[in-house]
Order: C-alpha cells, then sequence, then structure tokens
C-alpha cells in the first residue's frame, strides 16, 4: 500500500491522494482557491492550506505538474454568424499571459518546497507525459480546444472518481500517473539498496 499525491498548480491549485490499496473511484480530490493580490500572497495562502493535506496521511510520493516554461501559440478558428452562415473574424493567434506562467512556476516551487519540507519526496511532470495514461479510446473522441480536459474529465467519468473541478481531475490524473512513475521507483531501489 502506498499513497500518492497529485498536484496541479493553477489558477485552481488542484490536489488528489490516491491510495493504491484502494480502487480508483475512492480518490480524494479538490481545489484550492488562492486569492490575494501578488503571487506571494497566494503562496501564503497555499502553505496554510496544504500542509494539512499533506498531515492526512503517510504520502510516500508527491507529483507536481511541471508548468509551461514558455508561452505557447494556439490559433483561434473563425467565428461563423449562426443565423447568417457567415464568417466574421478571422482567426486570430492567441496565448497563455506571460504573467499568470510566471506566477504557476513560483506556486509550483513552493509546492515542492512544502513537500520537501515535510519529507515527502517529489517529481515534476509535463502535461503530455501525465495525459499518456488515458486510453486511447478516450483520447481520440477529443480533440481541438479544450481537449485535454476533456479527455481528463472522460477519464474520470468512466473510473468513478469525484473531482469537482478540472483542476481536481487533473491532480487525479497526475496522482495515478505518479503511482507508476520511474522518478518512484528508482527512489524504491535507493531504499532497497540502502
Amino acid at each position: 500500500m502506498s499513497i500518492f499525491l497529485g498536484l496541479d498548480p493553477a489558477a485552481g491549485f488542484g490536489w488528489a491522494l490516491y491510495d493504491t490499496s484502494k480502487p480508483f473511484s475512492a480518490i480524494e480530490s479538490d481545489s484550492l482557491k488562492l486569492h490575494g493580490e501578488t503571487v506571494f500572497d497566494k503562496i501564503f495562502q497555499l502553505r496554510a492550506e496544504l500542509v494539512p493535506i499533506l498531515r492526512k496521511g503517510k504520502i510516500d510520493f508527491a507529483g507536481i505538474e511541471s508548468p509551461f516554461k514558455f508561452a505557447p501559440q494556439f490559433k483561434r478558428p473563425p467565428k461563423r454568424n449562426m443565423l447568417t452562415g457567415v464568417m466574421e473574424e478571422q482567426g486570430e493567434a492567441t496565448s497563455i499571459n506571460p504573467a499568470t506562467i510566471s506566477d504557476c512556476g513560483q506556486i509550483a516551487g513552493a509546492a515542492t518546497a512544502l513537500c520537501l519540507a515535510w519529507n515527502i519526496h517529489c517529481a515534476q511532470f509535463q502535461p503530455r507525459t501525465w495525459q499518456a495514461i488515458i486510453p486511447k479510446a478516450i483520447h481520440s473522441q477529443f480533440s481541438g480546444d479544450g481537449a485535454p480536459k476533456k479527455r481528463a474529465k472522460a477519464f474520470c467519468d468512466a473510473m468513478r472518481i469525484a473531482s469537482p473541478n478540472i483542476d481536481s481531475r487533473d491532480a487525479a490524473l497526475i496522482a495515478i500517473y505518479t503511482a507508476g512513475c520511474q522518478e518512484f521507483k528508482l527512489l524504491q531501489q535507493r531504499q532497497r539498496a540502502a
């Protein structure tokens, strides 16, 4: 039996606890709404709200979503007037605000530091790595804007994982991925050898 923590640092800080001795439907997940004028206010609140979660049980390993290191570009499709069928606007390029990426990076760093302060080993994972656990049957059903979030919801629904929002669903998938990640396996080998 091992307990894994999944963390998704975003606008809503998603968290999930996965006990491998129980089915996926027993995953406990939720999100913390971090408020504040500055990222430091949000980190201060994170510290106050994440510590009780870290105290809940003997967490063996934590997986944290690694934030983007650059602002990806997206192309929005042109808008069509539903009544006339005429294209009203050209598609536009858009991106994530670089300040948001910076804030998420600092929050992810703070979450990593809190885990290490509680002597919980952890690793950060890019979204495309933990999203690989979603079966191809679900993966192929969604494409376009919001597809990764729709896939995560479909997977959680299929596994009967009760997650109240997008961030907690992502955290649940991160916790499941963490249970089989290479970093945890290497940690187990080092502990056995010691």
